[in-house]
Parts: structure tokens; sequence; C-alpha cells
């Protein structure tokens, strides 16, 4: 398709040189050449641009025209217009308008390539003329040479100015393609930080679109991976939030979520989603993460929100905001499905499973400050992370589940997870 447009706008370039040629054919009557020859050779180049239009149009109808079939067009043309030229002896200087504007043409329409495959074609075109002229002439006028010379300038002139407006528009395209270019790259991570660390690696691995490896409709494929998991809430939100400015709200509630995250960093976790105050939390979403680590690395977490809170307050109470800070979580374990969710306009990747469902009820179970977990998540950390005695919720929607609060890492030795002695509410 390039080399078919540059093809087109090389045409009045060369149509003009073609009938500047026939002019000085007719300039040249007053020599010693054959008054018929002249005119003949005047009548070609007047009607040759016109014959080139009808064959290409047709050409273009009957078929889709490729541009090797272009370059086989320029090529039989250099070889004609040279075989016409050398045929009248045309003076050097109207024989060099033919040339120019054919070699010029080349070279602006495909660069080397096609002028390495012209000059040949050209060449053997001077031959074959030659062979059959009636003789070699040399004379000229002065109008002739005259116009041989303009015409030469303004074909020269009109290609630089082309040149140079082709420019203009190339490093216009550039300019708006940098600044777009920066436009996205900004976007970009303004995005990054609104998408899971998970979730940007994906992307980045399969960065293809609707068709791309990933899956047909450019979805992220469902995967199932085992997942520890914590469900962090602020005790008394709904009530901070009445007696709170917005401000002052707001401002606290950022400081939370940013504490909240250098700390599931350290842990090797990732946010995998913000709901208010709710936040939950994941672990072992980056491949090669055994369990055991997982579940401990959650359990770390968890133990370091009592005193995350403690500091947001005396950051508070130094602003003059008396804040009562508090937290509880809920932490399960087990397979969860990875993926992308939702129709067409609005996907979210996020994680479903029973460890999630799970992790979110155990969590308003929980005592203040403290944390509950599930059985598999106490089983992976025994001997390795200090729990209570295990209670026996009822869980509503899943029944009577096993679980285990938090204790007080200062209270000692670690406390290996115990037969059911309780059943209701953690302390």
């Amino acid at each position: 398709m390039a080399n078919r447009n540059l093809y087109h706008r090389a045409r009045p370039f060369r149509f003009g040189c073609y009938w500047a040629t026939a002019c000085i054919c007719l300039l040249l009557l007053e020599t010693h050449r054959p008054w018929w020859q002249l005119v003949v050779v005047a009548v070609f180049f007047a009607l040759w641009p016109v014959l080139e239009l009808r064959l290409t149009r047709s050409a273009a109808k009957a078929a889709d025209v490729s541009a090797a079939l272009y370059t086989v067009f320029y090529c039989a043309e250099c070889a004609v217009t040279g075989a016409v030229l050398s045929w009248a002896s045309l003076p050097p200087l109207a024989s060099a308008t033919g040339v120019v504007a054919l070699l010029a043409g080349a070279a602006a329409q495909a660069g080397s390539r096609l002028l390495i495959m012209a000059l040949p074609a050209l060449c053997l075109g001077l031959l074959m003329g030659a062979a059959v002229s009636t003789g070699l002439a040399t004379g000229s006028t002065s109008w002739a040479d005259g116009v041989s010379v303009l015409v030469l300038l303004s074909f020269s002139v009109s290609l630089a100015d082309l040149s140079f407006r082709q420019t203009l528009r190339l490093n216009a395209r550039r300019r708006a393609l940098a600044s777009r270019s920066a436009a996205l790259e900004k976007l970009n991570n303004r995005l990054e930080n609104y998408i899971p660390q998970s979730l940007r690696l994906r992307l980045h691995q399969s960065p293809d679109g609707p068709d791309g490896p990933d899956g047909p409709d450019g979805r992220c494929f469902w995967e199932r991976r085992w997942l520890t998991v914590a469900f962090v809430d602020l005790v008394g939100f709904t009530r901070l939030v009445e007696q709170s400015e917005a401000e002052a709200l707001a401002e606290v509630l950022n400081e939370y979520l940013e504490a909240l995250a250098g700390t599931v960093a350290c842990q090797r976790g990732e946010i995998s989603k913000l709901m208010g105050d709710g936040v939950l939390v994941a672990f072992g979403l980056l491949g090669g993460t055994p369990r055991r680590a997982a579940a401990l690395d959650c359990l770390n977490f968890c133990q370091q929100l009592p005193e995350i809170m403690n500091q947001l307050a005396r950051r508070g109470r130094l602003r003059g905001e008396l804040l009562q800070l508090r937290m509880r979580a809920g932490v399960a374990s087990g397979y969860c499905t990875l993926g992308d969710w939702g129709g067409n306009g609005r996907l979210d990747f996020t994680m479903i499973g029973a460890p999630v469902n799970l992790a979110s009820r155990l969590q308003t179970h929980a005592r203040s400050n403290g944390f509950l977990v599930d059985a598999p998540t106490a089983a992976l950390s025994e001997h390795a992370f200090a729990l209570g005695n295990a209670l026996l919720l009822d869980i509503r929607g899943m029944g009577e589940v096993q679980a285990y609060p938090s204790v007080d890492r200062s209270g000692g030795s670690d406390i290996v997870p115990a037969p059911l002695r309780n059943k209701g509410h953690a302390a």
C-alpha cells in the first residue's frame, strides 16, 4: 500500500516532465531533425500519461494490484521512455529531462531498490532506441535549452519541497507519537497503583490483545491455587465516620491503608481488595511459595496489626484527634480460583473460594485487636506460632467451624493448637 501511494504521488512530477519534453520536441522543429520524428515523439510524451492512467486503473479494477506489479509497470515505463528519447536523438538537456524524471521518481518512490531495477531498464531502452535511430543529431535551440533547464530546476525544487513537507509530517507524527507515548506511560504508572502486583506480572507476561495466549477474549485464565487469605476490618468504623470530619477521616484511612500495604509487602503478601475500611490480603499469590511459609507470613502480618493501630492513634493525638483505632481479622487457607470475572467492558481480576468467605466470617467473630485462624492455617503453623485453644463456632452458611484465636506474643512460649474445648465466640 505504501509503494502504491508513493507511485501515485510521483505521477505529477513525471507527467509534468513528459509534457515539458513534448513542448521541447516542438521547439526543435527548427533543427535538422526530421519533423515527423519530433512530432511522433511529442505526441508520445503528450499522450503517454493518459495511456498510463488508463492502464493502471484497468489493472486495479481487474485485480488487487501489488507492489511488485507497480514495479513492473515502472520498469516498463523506463524502458519505453528511454527507447523513445534515444530514437529521437534529442539534445542532452532535453534527454536529461526525461532521464532525471524517471530516475528521481524511482528513488523518491521506493528508494534504491526500485532505482537499481529502473536503471537497467532505462539503459536497455536507450540502447534499443539508438539501434533503430536514423542518425545522431546534436543541434538544439536556445528556447529548447531554456525550457529544459527550467524543467530540471522546477523538478528539483518540487522534489525538495515535497521532501521538506514529508519531513515536517514525519516530525509532527513523531512528536505526536512521543506525546501519546508519554501520556500512556503516565496513565500506565497511575493504573499500576490500582491493580495488584500479581496481576501486573500476568499482564506484562501476556500483553497480547483479545486473541492473545491468555484467553480467547483477552482474559486471564482461571487458575486454582492454595492461598492463605486474611480479611482485616476496622472496629467501630461506622461510628468513626459519624464523629469525624471528612478530611480527618480521609487522612486516617489513607494512613491506615498505607501502613497495611507496607506491612503486607514486608510479609510477601498482596492486598487483593480494598472495601472501605475492609482489606482482603492474600499470601501465596506469587508462584513457588510453600503453604507453610504463606500461612506464617499471614499470621505474622496479623500479629503486627495491633501495633499499627496504636501507631496510627498516636499520630492522631499529635494532630489533636482523639482516636481509638482497633481492628480484627479472620484468616483461612485453602484452594481458591484466580482469574477474570465479569462481562464486556468491566472485568475484575479476583479470587473466589471457601477460604475467602470463611476469612470474612471469622473476622466478624474475632475479638477486638485480635484475629481468628481456621484449622488448616493452624495446622500449617503448628509449633511455629502462638495460638489459643480451639473454638467451635457456628458460622452462618457454613455450619460449625473450628477456629483458633490469637494470643499476645508477650505471653511466653508458643501455644500448640489444642483439642476442642469451647463453643461460641472468641473472648
